[in-house]
This record gives structure tokens, C-alpha cells and sequence, in this order.
């Protein structure tokens, strides 16, 4: 039994060769050589897709053009614990997961959802995973986000590291930037799992479809009622701010859905020219430690409280890490509905 990778556009490699090694269980896994950053020019149009062929072996195509084949459908997955995450909503359970999903308390973060952790194996956190440990779980799938389709990265992982594990894992790449938005996010994941032999025909995903649909069209319903309304979404420091316009797969969706985003023309942007952008409304990043709170905002950037959008109590939080289901981010526009439907868009006259 085996299983391999191939592509639909190969126009070199890059060094990483192809690979094999011995799983537990008798299945043995084979990477061949990473696809070139000239390969894939877009997204692609296609959702990633696969299943069951006609022949009965299993196959599965991402975003990167990757085309992972085996004999029989991959049980044992290890995937960004925001991804297991979502795949468990749609009714499959990863064995492993990388990236933490407890607080330094041991308290599960709101990106791991409704994970049984104590269940599933964590691999390692950020550019350390334990290759030695996937390949002692029997790992016979590895799934991973990508910000650029141009090239064969994932995030959040060096070179090196994405050579290791592709050496020991057939990996698949989901795109999570370029032109994607969280509602392609959440459809490629449901074809996963689906893939994955997960009954996404249950009534219960059908519910929390109907409810990501309804807050999307109420969205888009009280975004049309509130012309005129602009918004500004940071992460931010004490050093400085970068402004998200539209750059990430959330962001993206509201813009679609006819949100009015302020643009960034720069990375880091000083605080010294906040209160030159004009926003009715700031969404805060409040992936907290890594970014700062409005409370640590007002302690230690005494210009944060001068901006009239903060003196009209219009700050809201920016859920930037979420889940991609249904179940996992129509909450997330619920509150954006929220917030959106209170706001006075006469802040940024």
C-alpha cells in the first residue's frame, strides 16, 4: 500500500527530491520535489477537491496544484490546530495538530474550537514540529495554510522544515491569502473533509450553513443601510500599528459583502499619523499576548484615546484567528453585524 503526490504543473524542482519512508501499519508514504514559485501564477479557480476514484484508490488536489494519491483515504491527519478545528465541525477528527490551542494556562484558545484536545496529539508549535512523532502516529496526510500560491511555502514553517515534513508526510496546502476569502476557506475544508469520508449531508453542518448564510445576508443588508461607513482594521503595539486592507481571507469576505475598508499604503504604520486616518469604526486585532489591547492602548499610546472613533466608544474586536466552518465564523460576522449596525458613520466626516 502506498501513497504519493503528484502535480499538474510541474516545471522543476527545487531540491527536495522524492522520499519514502516506513509508517506504521505497513503504509509507506512518498513526497516528490517541490513545485517551482513560478508554477502556479493565481489562485486557482477550482476549489481543492478529491475523494474516492473510480478505480477505489483516493486522491485529492489543493491549492498549490498538489495532487496527493493513496490507496485507500487518509485517516490519520495532522493539520494547524485552527484547521482540525474546522474539520471537526464538519465531522472529521485529526490525530495530531500543530500551533498551540491552550493559553498559558492550559486553557483551550477560542482557534481550537470544539477540539476534543484531549484526544489528539499536539506536534509542535510555529517553525518546530516533531517529524519522529507524526511518523510514530502513523501520519499518512499533513495539511498546512499558505499565504502565496506563487510560491510552495506554508505557514508557519522555514524551508527546512516543510522539506522534513514533506520528506515524511504527503502534505496538502490551502490558501488562506492572495485572493482568497474565508467562505472559499470554509468550502475547501468541507470538501476535505468530505474527502476524508466525513458526512457533511448531516442536518446539524446544514444548520450552521444556514446560519453563516443568514449573517452574511444580514451583513451585507445593514453594511447597504450604513453607506457612507468606514473601517479601519489594526494589530497593533506599542511601537506602531499595520493595517489589514482586505489582505486577510476575513477582511476580504466583509469587503465583498460591501464593507468600506481603509486602505494600507504602508507595513507598519507610526502612531504618530493615527489620527490622520479617518475611520468611523477600528477593528482591533485581539490575538492577545501577541497584540496590544485596547486597555494596554490606552495606558501606554496616550494619542489612541484622541481618535474620534475611539472617543465614540465605535472599537470593536477583530476575531483575526478563526475558524474555517460555517459553525466556526458565522459568529464572527454576527458580531461584526452587531457593531456595524450601531455605528455612527458620521465619525469620519
Amino acid at each position: 500500500m502506498g501513497t504519493t503526490t503528484s502535480r499538474r504543473r510541474v516545471l522543476g524542482a527545487l531540491g527536495v527530491g522524492a522520499f519514502a519512508f516506513g509508517l506504521p501499519g505497513g503504509r509507506a508514504v512518498a513526497q516528490d520535489a517541490t513545485p517551482e514559485a513560478t508554477q502556479v501564477s493565481a489562485l486557482p479557480v477550482e476549489l481543492p477537491s478529491g475523494g474516492i476514484q473510480p478505480d477505489g484508490t483516493w486522491a485529492f488536489t489543493d491549492d498549490l496544484g498538489v495532487t496527493v494519491t493513496a490507496d485507500a483515504a487518509p485517516t490519520k491527519v495532522i493539520s494547524h490546530v485552527g484547521m482540525a478545528a474546522a474539520l471537526y465541525d464538519f465531522g472529521f477528527e485529526v490525530v495530531g495538530y500543530y500551533n498551540p490551542a491552550t493559553d498559558e494556562d492550559g486553557n483551550p484558545l477560542p482557534i481550537a474550537g470544539d477540539l476534543p484536545l484531549d484526544r489528539l496529539t499536539h506536534v509542535g508549535d510555529y517553525d518546530e514540529v516533531d517529524v519522529e512523532l507524526m511518523v510514530s502516529l502513523g501520519a499518512d496526510l499533513f495539511i498546512g495554510q499558505n499565504y502565496d500560491v506563487t510560491q510552495p511555502t506554508m505557514w508557519p514553517f522555514s524551508e527546512g522544515v516543510l522539506e522534513q515534513i514533506r520528506a515524511a508526510v504527503p502534505v496538502l496546502s490551502f490558501a488562506y491569502g492572495d485572493s482568497a476569502m474565508v467562505l472559499r476557506n470554509i468550502e475547501s475544508i468541507e470538501n476535505l473533509a468530505a474527502a476524508l469520508g466525513a458526512d457533511v449531508t448531516l442536518p446539524e453542518i446544514a444548520v450552521d450553513r444556514e446560519a453563516f448564510t443568514t449573517a452574511a445576508g444580514e451583513l451585507e443588508t445593514v453594511l447597504a443601510e450604513k453607506d457612507g461607513l468606514t473601517a479601519l482594521f489594526i494589530s497593533a503595539s506599542n511601537t506602531g500599528f499595520w493595517i489589514d486592507s482586505a489582505g486577510s481571507a476575513a477582511t476580504r469576505y466583509y469587503r465583498s459583502l460591501g464593507m468600506d475598508i481603509v486602505p494600507a499604503e504602508v507595513a507598519e504604520v507610526s502612531w504618530e499619523t493615527f489620527l490622520e486616518i479617518k475611520a468611523d469604526i477600528i477593528f482591533l486585532d485581539d490575538r492577545a499576548p501577541g497584540w496590544w489591547s485596547a486597555e494596554q492602548l490606552v495606558e501606554g499610546v496616550p494619542v489612541w484615546e484622541l481618535h474620534p472613533a475611539v472617543k465614540a466608544g465605535q472599537v470593536a474586536p477583530w476575531r483575526a484567528q478563526f475558524i474555517s466552518s460555517y459553525r466556526g465564523f458565522a459568529p464572527v460576522i454576527e458580531e461584526v453585524v452587531e457593531w456595524v449596525r450601531v455605528a455612527d458613520t458620521t465619525i469620519a466626516e
